[in-house]
């Protein structure tokens, strides 16, 4: 019964691994989307509009 825990863990490990990295993905993609591209997503997130 410990292989099966093992295997299982290992596997719900790995799945939710990769549901959040498709997720976070989507996420960033949708919020370049917002603001109209990557430079613009950029200066925003970075906050370089501050310093002209």
């Amino acid at each position: 019964m410990d292989v099966f825990y093992y295997y299982f863990g290992e596997f719900a490990s790995w799945f939710c691994f990769m549901f959040l990295c498709i997720y976070g993905g989507y996420k960033l993609s949708e919020s370049v989307h917002h603001y109209g591209g990557w430079k613009a997503w950029a200066k925003d997130f970075f906050g370089l509009e501050d310093q002209q």
